[in-house]
């Protein structure tokens, strides 16, 4: 049965669980607005007393004594979270690949504006001008036409690479973000595991953690996970996880990004030599993990030994301090010895160290005989002075002597220490302990050269002691093995791959496909997808797959209209020559009359960018070459049918053969084993050609758009899903805060009427 001051405890303790309650709550509501806070509950256990002891009597009922606050903890759901996360990352993916696909719109679409489109229907026009008339001056009108078309490509192409600059600068922004996040994340985790171990839950800290983790969702499709970390026997902390949740990867070989105090980092391929993504390549472009660790800079590995090797240093330091602790020991015995000496000679006694060790108890009773027998006062004064001396010095003897046995066996359990860690090192200790019991230490193993000894723990020389240290060379250019050093000297290592795998560092994550869904994943699909012009050919297309079919649009073009100007070779007399005069039918010699031709003094082959009205064809010295009929040049008649070969060139179905960045054809294999086939990507006249362009750009444009709606839909159903379990109901609050006050109150009521029973009890008692 509870106590009648117990009553009073109890009626105490729901006051305060009370007020716990009613503070909780009005900091929820003050926190209503707080963007990313966690609406939070106090945790109440009923306290109880324990069993009833043996005597007590059966018909007493026990009573709890009340309840108690344990904890604060938030209202949140993991699994919505997840649920949440995942859409999070496929909103990221297709809105940075909308805004990348946008941006593209904004230089290739021509519905508002004169565009290819426009350009080729003039050159068309002034063609069949110059076919009507064939003067100077229309040829120059198709020249001028022709200029428009090449100013067009040359724009279109400057326009697209200086959208691929903006394109790697916000690649590199968002993977800056993204390290600034995990370097965040990495700092919460410590503060917050530090609160804990304090005993503090760390909640506001947590609510920050949180957002930094919606906000890294949306740029990678990730994994989190909390475990328990083991800090002492009595004291857990939680354990932050955040891993790279890769398609079809089992657990064990997810990538890690964050775990605990240990943070990865992005590294981006190509740079220049400013540390910016390279504009210069194409499709290649990659983010590299460099590797988890501390706030120190250290791979868990080195992390690892770094605390293994710092326990050794202290050892060997506690083993110098206790060979020292010997010394002051044996300098103690010389003075008790000295002291020895001094009492035999002034109390004229032969007295020696046996004397307070094996026979010591003779001794003792002998002294306490004499001072008991004196006959008179001066020898019992003798008598008494050696018993006291000899106490005292017994005193001292038996207080050195329990030094000595603690001094030992403090020795023996460090050198036990010793042992084992340098075993683990893969180290041989030697010891000897001289008449002092100071101990003197090699060691032998290892990688560790002649001489095959190397002394750790020298009585003579205690402050030199060799120290143990780590060298991690996994990050030099070439990267090394770490080494690990007994004073300077290499005694261990741990090889790269090793360290590696431990701190998780892993190259090429978008060509192996461990990067799936988020902003990331999108801007490295933008900056390398080329479509049916990568090797090998994919679905995947983004900025490179346009400029590559910019640049087969422009090449096509180029070399269909020289190949078709191209005018008949006459010999002295002015006449066609034949290809072989042994056989007509073979056809006559044609030469060069190039109507276009790189700009590009380093690259002969024409692209969207170096595409240009020939030298030639400016300075009057070739001309839309009439034609190529022999009998029409021979008798020098008027025929423009090869003007009428180059309309039709502009009307008819070519076959756009795909160029890589250089503006070299692409080939493939033949599937009959013969020579490599030119890769044909598109059959249709140049116009339909970069209609096609504009058709692919629509067809990503909209199917992206369809895409980032329904996942933006689903991502704002779990949103509000989550919100109404952990986000802050006024509603809810106000009931709580009924709630509380009405308990508050009816606490205070239930001490109020134990103070009025108690009144009544002791005023019974002044009556009697």
């Amino acid at each position: 049965m509870i106590s009648t001051f117990g009553g009073f405890s109890m009626a105490k303790l729901g006051i305060r669980s009370s007020q716990q309650g009613l503070h909780i709550t009005g900091n929820n509501i003050t926190n209503i607005n707080t963007n990313g806070y966690t609406r939070q509950r106090i945790n109440q256990v009923s306290l109880y007393g324990g069993t009833a002891d043996r005597y007590a009597c059966s018909t007493d009922v026990r009573i709890g004594m009340g309840s108690l606050v344990t904890s604060v903890s938030q209202i949140r759901d993991p699994f919505l979270d997840i649920r949440y996360r995942n859409e999070a990352s496929k909103v990221g993916f297709y809105e940075e690949k909308l805004n990348n696909l946008d941006a593209l719109k904004a230089v290739l679409d021509e519905v508002s504006k004169d565009g290819v489109h426009t350009a080729f229907e003039s050159i068309r026009t002034q063609l069949n001008n110059l076919a009507n008339n064939a003067t100077p001056e229309n040829d120059t009108l198709v020249r001028d036409a022709c200029n428009k078309l090449v100013s067009l490509l040359n724009s279109y192409s400057a326009d697209l690479s200086a959208q691929k600059n903006n394109a790697l600068q916000g690649f590199d922004q968002n993977v800056g973000k993204v390290n600034e996040l995990l370097g965040n994340i990495q700092k919460l985790n410590i503060e917050i595991r530090k609160s804990q171990i304090h005993g503090d839950n760390a909640l506001e800290m947590i609510d920050q953690r949180n957002m930094m983790i919606d906000e890294l969702a949306t740029m990678a499709k990730i994994k989190v996970s909390y475990s328990e970390e083991k800090v002492s026997s009595t004291i857990s902390v939680n354990r932050l996880k955040i891993e790279l949740d890769m398609p079809n990867a089992a657990p064990g070989d997810r990538l890690t990004l964050i775990d605990g105090e240990y943070a990865n980092k992005l590294e981006i391929t190509p740079l220049t030599n400013d540390g910016k993504p390279d504009p210069a390549h194409t499709g290649d472009y990659e983010i590299n993990l460099g590797g988890l660790t501390n706030p120190q800079g250290d791979t868990p590995v080195i992390a690892a030994i770094r605390k293994e090797l710092d326990d050794l240093n202290n050892q060997v330091n506690s083993l110098n301090g206790l060979n020292q602790k010997f010394e002051d020991l044996k300098t103690q015995r010389g003075q008790w010895n000295t002291d020895l000496t001094a009492i035999n000679g002034q109390l004229g006694v032969t007295w020696n160290a046996d004397s307070f060790g094996r026979d010591r108890e003779t001794t003792l009773t002998t002294l306490k005989d004499a001072v008991k027998n004196a006959k008179d006062p001066a020898a019992k004064k003798t008598a008494q002075d050696q018993l006291n001396a000899f106490n005292k010095l017994d005193s001292r003897n038996r207080e050195l002597n329990e030094l000595q046995a603690s001094l030992e066996k403090q020795r023996t359990r460090k050198v036990d220490a010793l042992t084992d860690a340098l075993q683990k090192q893969g180290l041989t200790m030697n010891q000897t302990t001289d008449a002092d019991g100071k101990v003197t230490i090699t060691v032998n193993g290892g990688n560790l050269a002649a001489p095959p000894n190397v002394t750790l723990v020298d009585p003579a020389n205690p402050t030199t002691s060799p120290t143990f240290s780590v060298v991690d060379k996994s990050n030099n250019n070439p990267p090394a093995d770490a080494e690990l050093l007994l004073g300077g000297q290499q005694f261990k290592t741990v090889t790269q791959k090793d360290l590696n795998e431990a701190a998780h560092k892993e190259p090429g994550l978008y060509a192996s496909g461990k990067m799936s869904g988020g902003v990331l994943r999108a801007d490295l699909e933008y900056l390398n997808g080329q479509g049916e012009f990568g090797q090998p050919t994919s679905e995947i297309r983004g900025i490179a797959y346009y400029q590559r079919s910019l640049d087969t649009l422009a090449q096509t073009f180029a070399e269909t209209m020289n190949d078709l100007n191209k005018p008949l070779e006459l010999d002295q007399d002015g006449k066609p020559q034949l290809i072989d005069p042994n056989d007509p039918a073979k056809g006559y010699k044609r030469k060069d009359a190039n109507l276009f031709e790189s700009g590009d003094p380093n690259n002969t082959n024409i692209t969207a960018s170096n595409i240009q009205i020939s030298k030639g064809w400016r300075d009057g010295s070739v001309h839309i070459t009439q034609t190529i009929d022999p009998n029409a040049v021979q008798q020098g008649t008027k025929d423009n049918s090869n003007v009428h070969t180059l309309i039709a060139a502009l009307n008819k179905d070519q076959n756009f053969i795909a160029v890589n960045a250089n503006g070299d054809k692409i080939t493939d294999p033949d599937p009959n084993g013969g020579p490599n086939v030119e890769r044909k990507i598109f059959t249709g006249s140049f116009e339909q050609m970069f209609t096609n362009m504009n058709s692919v750009l629509g067809s990503e444009i909209s199917t992206s758009s369809t895409l980032l709606n329904n996942f933006s839909i689903a991502a704002n159903e779990r949103a509000i899903a989550r919100d109404n379990i952990s986000s802050v109901d006024l509603n809810e609050e106000g009931i709580n805060l009924v709630q509380y006050q009405k308990s508050f109150q009816a606490a205070c009521r239930v001490m109020t009427t134990l103070d009025e029973m108690l009144q009544s009890i002791l005023n019974i008692g002044v009556g009697g």
